[in-house]
C-alpha cells in the first residue's frame, strides 16, 4: 500500500518538475537570466526531493521483504513443529491402542480362566456335589526287580485304570494334570527272606516311607499319602535305603494308585 503511495508520489512530482520545466521555458523565452536561474534551481531541489523519496521507498521495500521471509521462516517452523508434534501424538495413541489391546486380552483371559472355574464349581443338580476333574490311576509291576539300585524308578507297567491320562505307564510317572490335593497307594512286596526299602516322592522329595520284609513268607510294606500338588508336578515310586540291595521286588502284586481329591486355585 505504501509502495503505491509512492509510486503517485513520484508521478507527481514527475509532473511538477515537467511542468516547472515548461514555466522555466517560458520565462527563458519572456524573462531575464535571473529568473531562468531560479526555475533551475526549483527543478534541482525537486529532483533532489525525489530521489530522496525513492531511496526511502526502496529501504522501505527492502525491510518489507525481510519481514515477509522472517514471516515464512517462522511459519515454515511452526507447520515443521506441528507435524512433528502429530507424529508423537500418533506413536502415542499407538501405543495406547496396544497398551489397550493387551489389557481387553488380559481381561479376557481373566474371564475364560473364571468361567472355567465356575464350571468346574458348579454343583451336580443330582448329587449336589461340586463337579471335580475326572482324575484318577492305578498300574500294576508286571515283572520282578532282582536286587534294584539305589534311587531305581519302579515302573508300573500295567495300567489297570487312568482317568485323565496323568499317568504314564513307559516311564512310571505321574504328572499332576491340574493344580490340587491328591491322594496316593503304593504297596510294595518283596519274596520270602527278602528286604526292600522304598519311597513316594513328590519331583524327587520324598513324601512317604515304605519298608517290605519277608521272613516266612512274603514280605508286604504299604502307604498312603495326601499332598498338595502344583499344576506339571511328577511323583513316583522308588527304591531307597540300606537295604534295597537285598530285596527282589515281587511282580503282579506290587501297585501303585492315586486320585485328586480336590481340585484347588
Amino acid at each position: 500500500m505504501k509502495a503505491t503511495i509512492g509510486c503517485f508520489l513520484c508521478v507527481f512530482l514527475l509532473s511538477k518538475i515537467a511542468l516547472s520545466e515548461n514555466n522555466s521555458n517560458g520565462f527563458i523565452k519572456n524573462g531575464t537570466k535571473g529568473q531562468q536561474e531560479g526555475a533551475e534551481e526549483f527543478s534541482g531541489l525537486m529532483l533532489e526531493q525525489i530521489l530522496d523519496e525513492c531511496r526511502r521507498l526502496r529501504k522501505e521495500v527492502t525491510s518489507l521483504r525481510i519481514a515477509q521471509a522472517e514471516l515464512e521462516r517462522a511459519s515454515i517452523k511452526r507447520i515443521t513443529d506441528l507435524e512433528h508434534q502429530n507424529l508423537l501424538s500418533r506413536q502415542e495413541f499407538s501405543k495406547l491402542l496396544e497398551l489397550v489391546d493387551k489389557r481387553a486380552k488380559y481381561y479376557q483371559n481373566e474371564s475364560l480362566e473364571e468361567n472355567q472355574i465356575s464350571k468346574r464349581l458348579m454343583l451336580n443338580t443330582e448329587s449336589g456335589m461340586p463337579l471335580t476333574p475326572q482324575i484318577a490311576f492305578s498300574a500294576i509291576l508286571s515283572n520282578y526287580i532282582v536286587n534294584p539300585y539305589q534311587s531305581e524308578r519302579i515302573v508300573f507297567d500295567s495300567t489297570v485304570t487312568n482317568s485323565g491320562n496323568g499317568y504314564n505307564k513307559n516311564n512310571g510317572l505321574f504328572v499332576t494334570p491340574v493344580k490340587g490335593v491328591y491322594v496316593f497307594f503304593a504297596t510294595v512286596v518283596t519274596l520270602t527272606g527278602k528286604y526292600t526299602e522304598s519311597q513316594i516322592v513328590r519331583n524327587g522329595n520324598n513324601i512317604g516311607n515304605i519298608f517290605s520284609a519277608g521272613t516266612t513268607t512274603y514280605g508286604t510294606g504299604s502307604i498312603m499319602t495326601v499332598t498338595n500338588l502344583e499344576l506339571g508336578d511328577a511323583v513316583w515310586v522308588r527304591v531307597a535305603g540300606p537295604l534295597h540291595d537285598r530285596g527282589t521286588v515281587d511282580g503282579g502284586f506290587t501297585q501303585f494308585s492315586g486320585f485328586l481329591l480336590f481340585e484347588t486355585f
